[in-house]
């Protein structure tokens, strides 16, 4: 009976752990076969050598496979994406290769390589891939190649396009007529883009002389068509991409509509994102027939982003996110990089853009109430460098490839989790390596949770910047702007540079004037490690017994130093590894600490980097409603259907038909002051 109880325990506990069973397969197989070794008969023993080396030979081509994929991922993390030459495909003509080539285009990524064939011979495909790998290209080139080869242009008539594309961003669409010009303009073809803000009636001239390739917003294609300015009918391409984010900003009934005004026939649809929704099949299945799925996001470890983005949260009062990131935009974008910020509103995006550190390194700002005029010159400034720091809505977030985005700010997570792929893919792009950093409070921590649970990110928080940081990387910069100089501005120094070094010294002249280059002309600020709070510094509590819980931590605190620096101490926090606790301390205040005499076991430092503290437990299904609850009450807000609408507007009042009263009642809505019956 006792065997048979620890029998039915192991196998109990065998079951139980199923986590363990891929780490203890490889391990368990080696020391297998030397046990097994001599229960075999001698006649066996030539069977057993062939065997061994036959396992041998196969666990050696095994680790060779494994070396050869470990290079692939190394010499891919390490350059470009690209899968192929773009030479290697037929079907691409000389034009577009040279086209891409003018470009520096010479690869194509694995999205470009897989959407192609199904894309060039008509098929509907639907296709996903990581931001930052190319989806633009995987549709343009395969289109433009299509209308080419089948020549199509010689069934062409006026105001009907052969190819359709729809964004849902105006900056997204003139990013992919930018693409569709380039391999347009190579095959003759006529290529236009249209969206709100712009002319109406310079379009309409456009679609009489006739359009090849019309790229739009859906609001603007969808006013064409009503006024029947634009012809539908002859389309042989329909692109729709970004596909969620149009539907989910309300564009589905013009969507529907558009789909309605194209052939019942012949007329392929291409629909491509980052990300796609369950509840974007329905599209799907109602407008594509038997499409081709082409999925390049998938990740083994369930990444949604891309692997060379590397994400980070940072606790921080609301009151110092501006000042903390115009620090971070120095730390990873110095003076030569650029950096985007996103934040959730217009009004955010205008005080965010007016802090002093982000005025000072030039900061541009983007969302939908500025004048379509200004939204283009911004984003072309940011482009070219001009412009350093971008402050954008989710108008950015979608789609715009800019070069060198070295740096991704969030104010807050975004409660659309889709969002915060989109946001972070701004960066590490086209094999670039890059920094995604999200601003979180108390009350935002469940929305991170969930984005780690969901998307297969995983964060690691992060102090905010710290002086010594923001220094090293100026200095940096100084640097590399000194070998800018020209010899003869050089010479023109040298003088008063030698009386500078007579007065002060080498060291210090020079010190002085590479913070006067780089703008550090006041007292360098401390910034708490733990909460961000200037005059503030994170202090470590570590102890030869076991801190339990943080008031554990708050206990010895109260024990070990005076109440009255105590009581201006806070913050306490358990570090994961239950020996140690982190809080925040006055900087007048530290010294003091410092000096106080601890119980046996116990000391007091200050802290040189945050450590991983202990997080509390989240219940994603609790989480997930939360989030679902939140959304549901913005969506009642927007639609109006709060205060504002039910009111109290309406009411019959006393004495409607006699008598002094109030009369169809007061308060908001249709209905007006006071009356008499």
């Amino acid at each position: 009976m006792v065997k048979s109880a620890k029998e039915t325990k192991k196998k109990a506990d065998a079951k139980a752990s199923p986590k363990l069973k891929p780490k203890a397969s490889p391990k368990v197989a080696p020391k297998a076969s030397p046990k097994l070794a001599p229960k075999t008969s001698p006649k066996e023993a030539p069977k057993t050598k062939k065997r061994k080396q036959e396992t041998a030979e196969a666990d050696n081509e095994i680790e060779t496979k494994k070396e050869r994929n470990e290079n692939k991922k190394i010499k891919k993390s390490e350059g470009s994406l690209g899968v192929c030459a773009v030479s290697d495909i037929k079907e691409i003509s000389d034009a577009s290769q040279k086209a891409l080539a003018g470009k520096s285009i010479t690869t194509l990524f694995e999205i470009q390589q897989k959407a192609f064939q199904p894309c060039f011979s008509g098929k509907d495909v639907v296709g996903r891939a990581k931001t930052g790998c190319g989806k633009t290209l995987a549709f343009v080139l395969p289109v433009v190649e299509r209308i080419r080869a089948n020549k199509f242009i010689k069934q062409f008539r006026k105001k009907a396009p052969l190819c359709v594309t729809i964004a849902p961003t105006r900056e997204l669409a003139r990013q992919i007529f930018n693409d569709f010009e380039l391999l347009g303009a190579a095959g003759g073809l006529v290529v236009k883009c249209f969206y709100g803000g712009t002319p109406f009636g310079s379009q309409c001239e456009d679609l009489r002389n006739g359009v090849h390739v019309l790229v739009c917003t859906p609001g603007r294609l969808l006013d064409h068509v009503r006024r029947q300015s634009a012809d539908l009918s002859a389309c042989k391409t329909l692109v729709l991409d970004e596909a969620d984010e149009m539907l989910s900003m309300g564009f589905q009934e013009d969507i529907e509509a558009v789909m309605d005004e194209l052939p019942k026939e012949g007329c392929q649809k291409l629909l491509f994102s980052a990300t796609l929704p369950k509840w974007v099949n329905a599209i799907v299945e109602k407008h594509l027939k038997s499409p081709v799925w082409i999925d390049v996001a998938q990740d083994p470890d369930g990444n949604k982003t891309s692997n060379l983005i590397t994400h980070q949260c940072v606790a921080c009062p609301i009151s110092m996110r501006g000042d903390c990131i115009g620090d971070l935009c120095k730390i990873h974008a110095g003076a030569f990089g650029k950096t985007i910020v996103f934040v959730n509103t217009k009004k955010d995006c205008d005080e965010l853009a007016g802090n002093e550190k982000l005025k000072a390194i030039g900061a541009g700002v983007l969302h939908g109430d500025i004048p379509q005029q200004t939204r283009d010159r911004t984003m072309e400034h940011f482009r070219s460098g001009k412009i350093r720091c971008l402050v954008a809505t989710d108008v950015a977030a979608r789609g715009i490839d800019v070069p060198a985005v070295d740096l991704v700010v969030q104010t807050r997570p975004p409660q659309d989790l889709e969002a915060y792929v989109h946001r972070s893919g701004r960066t590490g792009r086209a094999g670039r390596k890059g920094t995604s950093i999200c601003f979180y409070s108390r009350s935002d921590e469940y929305l991170l949770r969930l984005i780690e649970h969901k998307k297969g990110i995983k964060m690691r928080r992060v102090g905010p910047p710290q002086p010594k940081d923001v220094v090293g990387a100026a200095a940096d910069d100084a640097v590399r702007q000194l070998d800018t100089v020209h010899e003869a501005s050089v010479e023109a120094f040298t003088a008063k540079a030698k009386e500078v070094i007579e007065e002060r010294g080498a060291e210090a002249a020079l010190a002085a004037a590479m913070a006067a280059l780089t703008g550090h002309f006041r007292e360098l600020k401390g910034r708490s490690m733990l909460s961000a709070w200037e005059g503030c510094t994170a202090l470590i509590l570590e102890s030869e017994r076991a801190i339990e819980t943080s008031s554990k931590g708050w206990y010895l605190l109260r024990q070990m130093l005076p109440w009255e620096i105590v009581e201006e101490c806070r913050g306490c926090k358990r570090c994961k590894d239950e020996h140690r606790c982190i809080f925040d301390a006055p900087d007048h205040l530290v010294k003091k600490i410092l000096e106080v005499e601890l119980w046996r076991g116990n000391k007091i430092s200050v802290a040189e980097e945050l450590p991983e503290l202990e997080e509390e437990e989240t219940d994603i299904h609790e989480a997930s409603q939360r989030l679902k609850e939140t959304k549901q009450r913005m969506y009642e807000r927007r639609k109006g259907g709060g205060k504002g609408e039910k009111g109290k507007g309406e009411r019959e009042g006393k004495g409607r038909k006699g008598g002094k009263g109030k009369g169809e009642g007061r308060g908001k809505g249709s209905s007006r002051g006071r009356g008499r019956g």
